[in-house]
């Protein structure tokens, strides 16, 4: 339930921003200037204006989302030494334990990030980027089994976008920005799924596109936009379904499965 409030909250900030920014940032990562990964700056200013003039549904959802990020001020990195998460169908608590700390810190960088945009209050910038130091200083190995790809795939975006939307934010230093970029490349990269069939394949693209975009890395850019036509020609059969994804289940949970992968 928490998630699907936090995913309702973001979608309705940006409910009603109409202009996209479609322009390629060509700044080098010493300029500390956003890849406008997720949000265009455009679209940013336009959700500041929106909030400022207190226009519906987007400011009753900035009260919501500035009242979350209060009670994340205070919070401390839950990252791991060593990434591995089971799988779900084999171990659905541990799986659960295992990736929920991503999970929340990543959504946690997004939320307090966009906090900071909206207000200027470096308050939430400082929470933001003690997160981000926490992943990128802590973890130290990561597993390739189970589910461990396919969680970090889907979860590890969201902390990206907030890191890009904190690039201009003096606190924010050069020195960690690239940290993180390494940890993007070396560490993040690796696991992602996006040469899978299934939906997993959907997941990963979205992490390969996001560190792509971040990195400024036009080769990886390119070869995800292939993969992503790849997938939208074997994925979705004549009748317009993700035809690996109904059959789960005995068809219990295809609906399910297909709203998410043509939600990607």
């Amino acid at each position: 339930m928490k998630q699907r409030n936090v995913a309702k909250t973001l979608v309705l900030l940006i409910i009603g921003v109409v202009a996209v920014d479609a322009r390629m940032c060509s700044a080098l990562a010493q300029d500390r200037a956003s890849r406008e990964v997720f949000l265009s700056e455009t679209r940013l200013d336009t959700l500041k204006q929106r909030i400022e003039q207190r226009t519906e549904p987007t400011y009753s959802a900035w009260l919501d989302l500035k009242s979350r990020a209060a009670g994340l001020l205070d919070r401390q990195p839950h990252a791991p030494e060593h990434w591995c998460v089971p799988g779900y169908y084999r171990d659905a608590a541990g799986h659960s334990q295992a990736k929920q700390g991503l999970q929340d810190d990543a959504d946690a960088v997004y939320e307090l990030a966009l906090c900071w945009r909206m207000t200027g209050d470096e308050r939430y910038g400082r929470s933001a980027v003690r997160l981000i130091d926490g992943w990128v200083n802590t973890v130290q190995s990561t597993s390739l089994k189970d589910d461990s790809t396919l969680s970090f795939s889907y979860h590890f975006p969201a902390m990206i976008f907030g890191a890009d939307i904190l690039a201009s934010w003096p606190g924010f230093s050069a020195d960690r920005q690239d940290a993180f970029r390494r940890f993007c490349r070396e560490t993040a990269l690796p696991l992602n799924t996006m040469n899978r069939s299934n939906n997993w394949g959907n997941w990963g693209l979205v992490l390969v596109l996001a560190c792509a975009r971040y990195l400024d890395d036009d080769e990886l850019l390119n070869r995800g936009e292939q993969r992503w036509k790849e997938l939208l020609d074997r994925q979705i059969d004549k009748n317009g379904h993700l035809h690996h994804e109904v059959r789960r289940s005995g068809g219990m949970r295809g609906i399910w499965y297909l709203r998410v992968g043509n939600g990607l």
